[in-house]
């Protein structure tokens, strides 16, 4: 019987409580889970599911750790998961079942959420203590984080990195056009200097960096196999503070050649002015950057020329990037299957999601 049939004949309810202990520490070699993830601690889960021929399956439950660690060899280190992920998910079978999507209000993505956040039963729900990968550090980790009517919440997270802190929240949701993710950030003390190496304490100041970050990644229904392209990215960051030198490399990394008059008129202006504010955007595959630097004579704020929707695809560092996007070919699945509210079967099991 294929799945299309068990959809149509098959009537479930399931309750399914389940919890999973490993005994030995990672630094002690454990067994091998999950594929060769080396982990220790503690796994409870809840799971209700329910499906009602021809029209909906039903998923509800959650997902708690106990001083959970994993490691996969020679790339990532995790270390100190606590707290539970509750979730619920439904898939109609039947399309004329399916409610139209309403514009539900999402405290936390109209900024009231900061008021309300000390009465959310998911304020800090996940938190972790350390994660390591390709020799950098993320330090106290929480997430406020739930799986809620098709949509991935992550309302507020926290964590240390670079010297510096990062606080923001993320978003997949379902929309007419197809699944969203909305990815907001402010940071602030971010040391770049780490990245390279430079670390002396009188270059600290000027590695530093703060400011936020906006991100958007649109995916169209029925895209099948296609991979995500630079026109379904928009993104926005707006630095508030920077030092020269630290402004200098990223323009030049952005203009190595120095064929862009824009930047090159920025980074001969650092010479006699302090960055004051930079903003970065993308949007249909172009990149544009503005700049106000602070002249260290009189004080007053210069605007400077503006870079304005160059491809980004023209840039030198950024040539490959059509192709660095297929290997997002896996977010892209993620994001659909989140969000998706209908699922169906074609006769020779094939799955198709709307």
């Amino acid at each position: 019987m294929n799945p299309k049939e068990l959809t149509r004949r098959l009537d479930i309810f399931l309750i399914n409580n389940n919890k999973l202990e490993i005994q030995k520490a990672i630094n002690k070699g454990t067994r091998q889970f999950l594929q060769g993830i080396q982990a220790s601690g503690a796994l409870l889960s809840t799971l209700t599911l329910k499906m009602i021929p021809r029209e909906k399956i039903e998923l509800d439950g959650e997902v708690a750790f106990d001083r959970f660690n994993a490691q996969i060899p020679d790339a990532v280190q995790m270390t100190g998961l606590n707290g539970r992920f509750p979730f619920n998910k439904t898939l109609f079978l039947n399309r004329s079942l399916v409610p139209p999507l309403e514009k539900s209000f999402l405290a936390s993505r109209k900024g009231f959420f900061t008021q309300l956040r000390d009465f959310s039963r998911n304020k800090n729900n996940l938190t972790i203590k350390e994660v390591r990968a390709s020799g950098q550090r993320v330090s106290n980790i929480a997430f406020d984080l739930l799986y809620d009517k098709n949509r991935l919440m992550a309302e507020k997270f926290l964590f240390d990195i670079l010297d510096g802190s990062v606080a923001g929240n993320l978003f997949v949701i379902p929309t007419p056009d197809g699944p969203e993710l909305r990815f907001s950030t402010e940071f602030a003390g971010l040391n770049m200097g780490a990245l390279t190496g430079r670390t002396k304490i009188t270059e600290k100041a000027e590695s530093e960096i703060d400011g936020n970050l906006q991100l958007g990644v649109k995916l169209k229904q029925g895209q099948g196999s296609e991979p995500i392209s630079l026109d379904q990215i928009s993104a926005k960051i707006a630095v508030t503070r920077i030092g020269a030198e630290t402004l200098d490399r990223m323009l030049l990394f952005l203009d190595p050649e120095e064929s862009k008059p824009a930047l090159v008129d920025t980074r001969a202006k650092l010479k006699l002015a302090s960055p004051h504010r930079i903003v970065i955007t993308v949007e249909n595959g172009n990149l544009s950057v503005s700049a106000w630097l602070k002249n260290k004579v009189m004080g007053d704020i210069i605007k400077v020329p503006d870079l304005k929707r160059v491809p980004i695809t023209s840039l030198k560092e950024f040539r490959n990037l059509a192709d660095q996007l297929k290997t997002l070919t896996g977010l892209r699945d993620a994001l659909i299957y989140l969000a998706a509210r209908g699922i169906e079967f074609s006769e020779d099991g094939k799955i198709l999601l709307y």
